[in-house]
């Protein structure tokens, strides 16, 4: 069972995640923090919060905001109508009809009355009058006039603004001294890869580097980024490759491209797939009919209704002789010839000839497969292991397998016998010892012997794909990694987590499964 250790032995309305070393905490309609080690670090006293930032943290009492300490002083009274978080050591505040930036030391920069201040970078800020926006710098001094429709951050140093040009809105970049760096004169402008400026003018897309050098001038219908520096631009109604610098890369226009597996360009001409390197210099003509994506450096693609396996090099190194084929797993891929299904290595033999009627891929040395209406497991030499009844059998995982009964979903051994006897409305493999289940639209995860690791109780479980599941449960999400670890954040703040309890919450350190 998975051990669990109470922190805190308290119930709270509401946690909120842990941010910078503390979380917010509710009680009795009143907020505290609580730190990393699960103590408070003051009473039940704020009316409303904000997370902690650069140490210091908004609060409010009786619609007042100030600001206090990670030891809970009050540096900045409680006399403003709002406030929000600190970046980059300074804060936005209201009081009345001014708006004031102040400093961590609490120094009041600036006072205004304009509709707004907004913060755009650490020495950057636009202000509002009106429907137009003004920029300034950290001690108040103007940047600008009241000329832009609109300012937004693009990087540290550029920013999109739009100005009305002869009773159009136009789009240009002002850097970050104020200056109009790229003219306002395209219909949009979006930030690429960190490193360009795509523009719009028009129907005609165009490009930029982020140091403003034009690499091409609006003239395309599309642009995509597919690879780094690899371009695809569209013409008409057809596709072609240019690079960075200008430069085609391909002589020929196509109907689709797009790059496979970071290393080829899959394109479609004539309603025929082939390929291409990074560099636009063709490696295979435009062929096969269907491609499929690339597992262990083979792809299955399909030539007149017939399949077999490329390489990287789109050289054909598995025959295109198959009626059907699945994916390799464990060195053996299932194929289908004239209605029997085989399987057949990586070099094209036939290691277990075609004679099943039907045939599952290989998983931890056994696959399931039937004939003669008989379902039986075999190993990878064709030796019959058993026999068993059940028409839907997964892969086997952690030496089980999910197979499907008129009374739900059991779990079964390599013998086929019944290992895990609870039939689920729903189940899934096991991975790394756990297995998502549900009963009752209510969903938890069991280890191998059947046991429950987390109790039924989640609306929704997403496996992300990534080592880590996204559990749901009274409108919050958690985390769990497929070893059996929780965390609120599975990205900051180790294993803290907020579970939710029918009573209340409880702050909990929930360590990884003992064997």
């Amino acid at each position: 069972m998975k051990e669990v250790r109470i922190i805190i032995d308290d119930e709270f309305d509401h946690v909120r995640d842990f941010q910078n070393g503390f979380a917010a905490v509710k009680k009795a309609g009143k907020y505290s923090f609580i730190n990393s080690s699960g103590e408070l670090i003051c009473d039940f006293l704020y009316d409303e919060v904000l997370n902690f930032s650069q140490n210091l943290a908004g609060v409010m009492i009786n619609d007042k905001w100030g600001f206090i300490d990670t030891k809970a002083k009050v540096v900045v009274d409680l006399v403003y109508d709002d406030v929000c978080s600190f970046v980059n050591d300074y804060a936005l505040l209201r009081q009345g009809n001014e708006n004031i930036i102040i400093d961590t030391q609490a120094n009041i920069i600036l006072k205004t009355e304009y509709d707004g201040i907004i913060r755009l970078s650490n020495k950057l800020f636009k202000i509002k009058k009106g429907d137009v926006f003004a920029l300034i710098d950290q001690n108040g001094n103007f940047l600008s006039d009241f000329e832009f429709l609109s300012i937004k951050r693009l990087n540290e140093k550029l920013f999109l603004c739009k100005q009305k040009i002869n009773g159009k809105v136009k789009c240009g970049v002002l850097n970050e001294f104020a200056k109009l760096v790229l003219e306002a004169k395209f219909d949009d402008i979006s930030l690429i890869n960190d490193e360009y400026l795509l523009v719009l003018d028009g129907f005609l897309y165009g490009l930029f580097d982020v140091n403003l050098n034009c690499i091409f001038k609006p003239m395309y219908k599309d642009v995509k980024f597919i690879a780094k520096d690899m371009i695809k631009v569209r013409v008409g109604t057809k596709y072609t490759l240019v690079d960075k610098n200008k430069n085609e890369l391909s002589k020929n226009s196509f109907d689709f491209m797009k790059i496979i597996d970071d290393e080829l360009v899959l394109f479609l001409e004539n309603s025929k797939f082939g390929f291409m390197d990074q560099n636009g210099m063709l490696i295979c003509e435009a062929k096969f009919d269907e491609v499929g994506e690339f597992v262990g450096g083979l792809a299955c693609v399909k030539i007149a209704n017939k399949y077999g396996f490329i390489d990287k090099n789109a050289k054909i190194i598995i025959d295109v002789m198959y009626d059907e084929l699945r994916f390799f797993s464990e060195n053996l891929a299932a194929f289908c010839a004239r209605g029997k299904w085989g399987f057949i290595n990586t070099k094209g033999k036939t290691i277990i000839e075609a004679k099943y009627d039907e045939a599952n891929s290989f998983s931890e040395g056994i696959a399931s497969v039937k004939k003669d209406n008989r379902y039986f497991l075999i190993n990878q030499n064709d030796e019959i292991l058993c026999e068993h009844e059940y028409e839907y059998m997964s892969c086997f995982s952690c030496g089980l397998a999910l197979v499907l009964t008129s009374d739900g979903f059991i779990y079964v051994d390599k013998n086929a016998n019944i290992v895990i006897k609870e039939h689920f409305d729903e189940a899934f493999d096991f991975k790394e010892g756990l297995a998502q289940v549900c009963i009752d639209n209510q969903w938890g995860f069991i280890n191998t012997n059947g046991e429950f690791v987390l109790d039924l109780q989640f609306e929704n479980v997403n496996d992300l794909g990534n080592g880590i599941y996204e559990l749901s449960k009274n409108g919050h999400k958690f985390y769990l990694e497929y070893n059996g670890k929780i965390t609120l954040n599975p990205f900051s703040q180790g294993q803290i987590a907020c579970i939710s309890k029918d009573i209340g919450w409880r702050i909990l350190r929930l360590l990884e499964l003992k064997e």
